[in-house]
């Protein structure tokens, strides 16, 4: 849920693939929600909830054509669901109990809650000292949470410092920026808070909840680039690896004048955040990493992870733009993600697994033999239809056979199973697809 960086339970999670996905050329009129509700620009201004009425007509020039405001709000069912305090854990080591009007650190005045997710709370605040409208995420108070927390203000702070010394790299601006950071003492211990610039919303909100859910391909393709750019900044200049790419924690940016996506002179772009499973590329990782939907072969097997693994996670986005649905589901049945499960999947659609494509010794062994167990080739036959097909992406998203055939292949450039010939951000942002 957005505006924060907040991390969210995908274990289990599974999107209703909508049949026949067509956007449209203009102003996203086929998606219409009855109701509307507190739609947080990029300032942060609320706007309360609303109906669009019929269009004006112009008497005074007939022969002019009228063209609507659209704006871009969602649907209040989430937002309630968020408010629904019955459901949080505000007990021992848990959420820090929050009101409305409370003053945190001498500054910042809670307005109301925006979400949560499994470490924090977000609440929307007014900074008064600037008179400006923040996003103030509160972790819990658990060691296990509060630890993720301090890394996050490491990793952004790390981003902060090489952002002042490279300004003009376009992925700097890619990043949600972090404002302040601070800590409270609760009645269940110490709660770190992290101040953050409030955006529009997440992606994955935008394409399920929202009333321009169907982007053009014009917007996915900055959207991509948009990615792809804060990852080229964070491994190149910044020497992170996210760790957790997937519509969650991809924020949008919108100018609150003109929020129309199908719109191409509609300045929107994505920013990355959410930095608290980050790990340095230096790193040597140790345990899963990434949510299972996005996850790396690599990951799953916990094999020489890299930056590479954040490549894939952006072919899994790109499909989920396109589409609307989950490119690899996990455990249908619930649970915990099974990898020879999901590694069935993978190979359906991409090729034969084999091991000799990562690293393998005492520690992940378990894993190789999960999924291998004695054979050197994990491997299932393609899947008829194959979702990463021209013909099957034409079937779901209107697009001529040229340009649903240059996406396909970019897609499995950025998920190619063997993570030493996938494509690196730098080398994804000169695919064609993109140009």
């Amino acid at each position: 849920m957005a505006p924060k960086g907040i991390r969210t339970e995908m274990a289990g999670k599974k999107k209703i693939n909508k049949s026949a996905v067509m956007p449209t050329t203009s102003n996203q009129e086929n998606i219409t929600p009855v109701e509307t509700t507190s739609q947080m620009s990029v300032a942060g201004n609320a706007t309360k909830s609303r109906k669009r009425g019929p269009d004006a007509e112009s008497t005074s020039e007939p022969q002019r054509k009228v063209i609507k405001k659209i704006e871009l709000v969602i649907t209040p069912s989430s937002i309630e669901k968020a408010e629904n305090r019955e459901e949080l854990d505000y007990g021992n080591g848990g959420y820090y109990p929050v009101k409305n009007g409370q003053i945190l650190n001498k500054r910042y005045e809670v307005q109301k809650m925006l979400g949560n997710g499994h470490f924090a709370i977000v609440h929307m605040a007014e900074d008064r000292m600037t008179e400006s409208t923040v996003a103030v995420k509160i972790a819990k108070s658990d060691r296990r949470y509060a630890k993720p927390s301090e890394m996050e203000i490491k990793f952004m702070e790390r981003i902060k410092e090489v952002t002042k010394s490279n300004s003009s790299s376009p992925g700097s601006k890619n990043i949600v920026k972090l404002l302040d950071d601070f800590r409270i003492k609760g009645k269940e211990g110490i709660h770190v808070v992290m101040v953050f610039e409030v955006l529009c919303m997440d992606l994955d909100r935008l394409l399920f909840e929202s009333n321009q859910q169907v982007l053009t391909l014009d917007r996915i393709r900055k959207f991509s680039k948009n990615i792809l750019e804060g990852l080229l900044f964070l491994h190149t200049k910044c020497k992170i690896m996210h760790l957790d790419i997937k519509p969650e924690n991809c924020l949008v940016k919108v100018d609150p004048h003109n929020m129309d996506l199908s719109d191409p002179s509609c300045n929107a772009s994505l920013k990355i955040g959410d930095f608290g499973t980050s790990a340095w590329i230096t790193d040597n990782i140790k345990g899963k990493t990434q949510t299972c939907h996005y996850r790396a072969p690599e990951a799953f097997l916990e094999a020489n992870v890299s930056p590479l693994v954040d490549v894939w996670s952006v072919g899994c986005v790109l499909y989920e733009m396109i589409t609307r649905d989950l490119l690899f589901l996990c455990n249908e049945e619930g649970g915990d993600c099974k990898s020879k499960l999901h590694f069935g999947y993978i190979s359906e659609m991409l090729g034969p697994i084999r091991t000799r494509f990562f690293k393998k010794d005492e520690r992940n062994t378990v894993f190789f033999d999960e999924v291998f167990g004695k054979e050197k080739v994990f491997v299932k036959e393609f899947a008829e239809p194959n979702p990463i097909s021209p013909e099957e992406l034409m079937k779901k998203y209107s697009m001529t056979m040229s340009e649903a055939d240059e996406l396909c292949g970019f897609m499995r450039e950025l998920m190619v199973i063997n993570p030493n010939q996938r494509l690196s951000a730098k080398e994804a942002l000169k695919h064609p697809f993109l140009n």
